[in-house]
């Protein structure tokens, strides 16, 4: 037996599957476009780029939270989500 975590355990890694599964068709989708609207010489450009702005925005959104939790928070690790929170739902309200 593998304990009382076993249940989560196997929910994690189905949401895990599940979440992988939706956003696998955006890869492709996202090159078919890229190649579609970009010059042939300037696509490598755009294509690193776009596979670029993946890590870049992770970073951003570390430095982000670490700034919401030391300045705003006082240093407290609640920060960390409640700064990034509030900041997805004004954009999220602009977007609407």
């Amino acid at each position: 037996s593998m304990g009382g975590g076993s249940a989560s355990l196997f929910l994690m890694v189905a949401f895990y599957a599940l979440s992988g599964f939706f956003q696998s068709t955006g890869g492709p989708s996202s090159y078919s476009t890229i190649t579609k609207w970009t010059p042939r010489n300037k696509r490598g450009s755009y294509l690193g780029l776009w596979n670029m702005s993946h890590n870049v925005g992770g970073a951003g959104a570390a430095g982000v939270a670490l700034f919401g939790a030391n300045y705003l928070f006082d240093g407290h690790v609640i920060g960390m989500f409640v700064f990034p929170s509030i900041i997805a739902i004004i954009v999220g309200f602009i977007g609407m």
